[in-house]
């Protein structure tokens, strides 16, 4: 079967064939492509944005929560047990009060003394066995005394909000400074984010409860199947192929909270479709597009060569006269060309055959009468022959020998030139690699000398750098004194101000933020005198290492110049043996040319040698057989004229 379709596969099958896998597996591979690639950008993009979602929503706590800790870790430095006593609680409670206005994210801010005494802001009234000692952030508190800690969201009891509760213990053990922080303002931010068209953002807290979520009320236990692969790692992501889910999630650093977004992988299917819509379309277009063309180029091929099968069948048959139309100037066109040329020349041809069998006829007659004569003169020629071929044998076999003699000679010569080039090549490449080799050297020693000169550049400028920063060093020192200072004055104010009551509270107002102010300069000074530290050991590290540099360098100097002086050495040798072998291949050429000139000589004369005998053995020959032959010419004249009338007969079958 398959040898059956080889035979039927015409040139227009074939055209067809290869024009449909041209068009079709470019195109189809080139979509398949296209849309693979932007389904793959658009799920990074939408994972990208769930990622980013993820993160902003982490830093918002951040900022929630983290000047929250640090308000309370103010507090607790400055609400001492003299402050706590009954007739001394007013500068709290009025501290207490403007705190809590300038923060509405606040459900309260309060203090429990370890006398059970609850001073709280805004003022609610409490049942009289209520003691703050008893509660669990007073507990927790005093449990991780000098930390601070953020209790598990729960639901307020007084307003119903999701709240947290961040407390320390004071600095002085005299009790729990904590309040109370409403959770809304992240859970609207959160409830917000929208990641892809249905996808949204929830957070669980460290025990396993959601915090916030669209859909499922805060408290709820958290329980999906993949809990565990969430809370095993603090950031990642998840794929769920039976739900075609994708989430992402983070844990914040501050609270222990999950903070994930999901998002539906069939939104990426939605997002794509349109891309694979337009794809397809443009696909079918250039099939259209490519068919149309695909059929005009067949057609252009096919039609003018059918035509020309239709005329070499007539041909085939007997008439010449069939005339083909000539289309185009292609390679179809210059066949039909070629073809009509090729009928044009036949019908020359077998005229001119028939003008000739009819000389041949005549010339038969002639070529019997002229053998008769022909074998008499054949006789005399034959004995001359026989005695000049015996000498020209005998020539030929002298000269063959000295022919093969200088062949071996000039075989010789050629070996010896030949490899006198290729030592010639090999030298004139070694001196060529020496001077390279030579150049490279000297521009490695101006390279290490610039580097060396550098690198002594560098040493003293990071010693310089080392110098300033013990200078800076010694400024933030000062800085920090005068900071640690004013943090003293500050405070004293505060207390003053305080005893000063109502007429005080502005100047209490300014010292609390001068204090603050000194908090902040101390600290920064920390940071910096860190910092110092770290360069100035850096510093040295870096002085030492520019040392060692320095010394590997100018080793490194000393080396490439030996190494320098033995290429110079190198290079000086190789040039003298290379004029040297170049004065012996030059010699060498010339005896090669020599001995080819001599080889060919030699060779022609052989050659006219072997001719001469040849012909004299055949010419010896032939004549001997002319004599027997010249009685079959006359028989074959006969027979020749016979033919010719035969030939005449087939001729005048063909239509010219």
């Amino acid at each position: 079967m398959g040898w059956k379709f080889r035979l039927t596969l015409t040139i227009r099958r074939k055209l067809i064939f290869s024009f449909a896998i041209i068009l079709i597996i470019p195109s189809i591979v080139i979509g398949l492509m296209s849309y693979e690639i932007a389904a793959d950008k658009m799920r990074e993009e939408i994972n990208n944005f769930g990622v980013r979602s993820v993160n902003m929503l982490d830093q918002i706590i951040n900022d929630t929560i983290d000047p929250k800790i640090h308000d309370i870790t103010y507090f607790s430095k400055q609400i001492t047990e003299p402050f706590l006593q009954g007739g001394a609680q007013a500068p709290i409670r009025e501290r207490l009060k403007e705190y809590y206005a300038l923060h509405p994210e606040l459900v309260s801010v309060y203090v429990g003394t370890k006398e059970g005494v609850m001073i709280q802001e805004p003022v609610q009234k409490m049942t009289e066995d209520y003691d703050p000692r008893n509660r669990p952030w007073y507990q927790d508190a005093i449990a991780k005394k000098g930390q601070t800690i953020i209790t598990e969201p729960y639901v307020s009891a007084s307003t119903g909000k999701v709240v947290v509760t961040i407390a320390k213990t004071l600095e002085d053990n005299s009790g729990v400074v904590a309040m109370n922080l409403n959770l809304d303002n992240i859970a609207k931010v959160v409830q917000q984010v929208k990641i892809g068209q249905q996808g949204y953002a929830f957070i669980v807290d460290q025990t396993g409860k959601y915090l916030v979520h669209p859909t499922i009320k805060s408290g709820t236990d958290f329980k999906e199947k993949w809990e565990e692969e969430l809370f095993a790692k603090k950031s990642g992501q998840i794929e769920l192929d039976e739900t075609n889910e994708f989430i992402s999630y983070e844990t914040n650093k501050i609270t222990g909270w999950k903070i994930a977004g999901l998002m539906f992988s069939a939104e990426i299917q939605e997002a794509v479709q349109p891309i694979f819509t337009r794809t397809l379309v443009v696909i079918v277009a250039a099939l259209l597009a490519g068919t149309i063309l695909m059929i005009f180029v067949i057609l252009s091929i096919t039609n003018p060569l059918m035509r020309l099968i239709k005329a070499s069948r007539k041909i085939s048959e007997g008439d010449l006269t069939e005339t083909i139309s000539v289309n185009g100037e292609d390679e179809i066109g210059m066949l039909s060309q070629s073809f009509q040329q090729m009928q044009t020349n036949l019908r020359t041809l077998i005229g001119q055959v028939g003008f000739s069998a009819n000389q041949v006829a005549a010339s038969a007659e002639e070529l019997t009468a002229n053998a008769d004569q022909t074998s008499k003169a054949t006789e005399q020629i034959s004995t001359t022959i026989q005695l000049l071929a015996t000498g020209v044998e005998k020539q030929f076999h002298s000269v063959e020998e000295t022919t093969e003699t200088v062949q071996r000679m000039s075989l010789g010569v050629e070996q010896m030139a030949s490899h006198s080039e290729e030592v010639t090549a090999k030298a004139i490449e070694a001196s060529v690699k020496a001077t390279e080799g030579s150049h490279s050297i000297q521009t490695a020693v101006e390279q290490m000398s610039s580097i060396n000169h550098t690198v002594k550049k560098v040493a003293s400028v990071i010693k310089g750098l080392g110098e300033r920063s013990e200078e800076i060093g010694k400024i933030v020192d000062v800085i920090a004194n005068i900071a640690t200072q004013t943090n003293l004055l500050a405070l004293n104010a505060a207390i003053e101000a305080a005893r000063a009551g109502e007429h005080g509270r502005g100047f209490a107002v300014v010292a609390n933020e001068v204090r603050l102010l000194a908090e902040q300069s101390t600290h920064s000074a920390e940071q910096v005198d860190k910092l110092i530290m770290s360069i100035q050991g850096e510093t040295n590290q870096a002085v030492h290492s520019m040392d060692l540099a320095t010394q590997e360098a100018e080793e490194g100097i000393n080396l490439i110049n030996t190494a320098g002086d033995s290429f110079e050495l190198i290079q000086v040798t190789v040039e003298q043996v290379t004029a040297q072998i170049q004065e012996v291949t030059a010699a060498i050429k010339q005896l090669s040319e020599g001995s080819k000139e001599m080889v060919s000589s030699m060779e022609m004369i052989t050659e006219v040698a072997e001719t001469a005998a040849s012909s004299t053995q055949e010419v010896s020959a032939s004549t001997e057989e002319q004599l027997a032959t010249m009685e079959e010419i006359t028989h074959a004249a006969d027979s020749l004229a016979g033919m010719a009338e035969e030939l005449q007969t087939l001729l005048g079958k063909f239509k010219i």
